[in-house]
């Protein structure tokens, strides 16, 4: 089920995660439910949908509280960082449960996409300009122990726009902001509903002119996410 979401087919992962968890309330299968509700929370996240992705955290995270399951409490305390970083901007707070929950440096594991994901957002709130363009290589780093293809992290894009911008690459943030709305199907709903993204919109228009700036917004619309790998690393 969670490959359909890799592969950025979002209609299917949901329909399954709906499957799985109306067969886990028939069942009263406690642990289950959690985990689809985690599943739901993640993609209300990328949807933009970030009020119902609260509501569903905070329920998974009230039934891991009671079965005492701390692999699944380490991803609940990471969509729960994500959500107040982006729902209420409190970007240092997120960072707070990230360090508690998951170090940037432990080891490689189920948990660690989402949480450099976490990391970042939280990083690009905070102006920690060295961790944005740090964990902005990290999907191409990634590819070495995630199977499936950088395509799968592309919804790490958002934070390869801040990364390109402090670097003063204006025409390839541009280029990366129309990959991430027009073909970023995983986190399009997330980053329409993020200020922060809006407002490095309206900058590159400013630093560009606003027919530079379409230019390479039109280009980025026609790039795979791999090809963003030169400007980055």
């Amino acid at each position: 089920m969670v490959s359909y979401f890799w592969d950025g087919q979002i209609d299917k992962f949901e329909e399954y995660s709906r499957r799985a968890l109306k067969a886990a309330h028939q069942t009263n299968d406690i642990r289950n439910i959690a985990w689809q509700k985690i599943y739901l929370a993640e993609l209300r996240l990328f949807q933009g949908k970030f009020e119902q992705a609260e509501r569903d955290i905070t329920e998974a995270e009230r039934i891991c509280q009671d079965i005492y399951d701390t692999d699944m409490m380490i991803q609940v305390k990471i969509n729960k960082a994500t959500i107040i970083a982006l729902t209420h901007q409190q970007y240092q707070q997120a960072k707070q449960i990230l360090q508690s929950t998951l170090p940037i440096d432990a080891e490689f594991s189920m948990h660690t996409p989402g949480a450099m994901m976490a990391y970042g957002i939280a990083a690009v709130g905070t102006g920690d300009i060295e961790m944005v363009m740090e964990l902005a290589k990290f999907p191409f780093h990634a590819m070495t122990f995630v199977d499936t293809g950088v395509f799968g992290l592309s919804w790490f894009s958002p934070i390869i726009i801040f990364s390109l911008n402090y670097q003063k690459k204006y025409q390839q943030a541009a280029e990366c902001l129309g990959f991430t709305y027009e073909r970023g199907k995983i986190s399009r709903g997330m980053v329409e509903r993020w200020p922060l993204i809006k407002q490095i919109e309206a900058e590159l228009k400013d630093t560009l002119g606003v027919q530079t700036f379409q230019q390479a917004y039109d280009k980025g619309k026609k790039m795979k996410f791999s090809e963003f790998r030169e400007y980055v690393m």
